[in-house]
């Protein structure tokens, strides 16, 4: 009986410790998302001497 009651005990520390790391994780990624997206540069068509200017 003893061994039964370490096994749940165990298993839901493990499950707890995987759903807090799930939903830190998820936190975290909503906040790295509402980061604004990095304006690219525009290409220019001409070339002087090798370069794109």
């Amino acid at each position: 009986m003893d061994f039964l009651f370490d096994l749940v005990k165990e298993f839901v520390k493990a499950t707890v410790r995987e759903v807090s790391a799930y939903f830190l994780r998820k936190q975290l990624l909503d906040k790295d998302n509402k980061k604004p997206t990095p304006r690219r540069r525009i290409k220019c068509t001409k070339i002087i001497s090798g370069y794109y200017v």
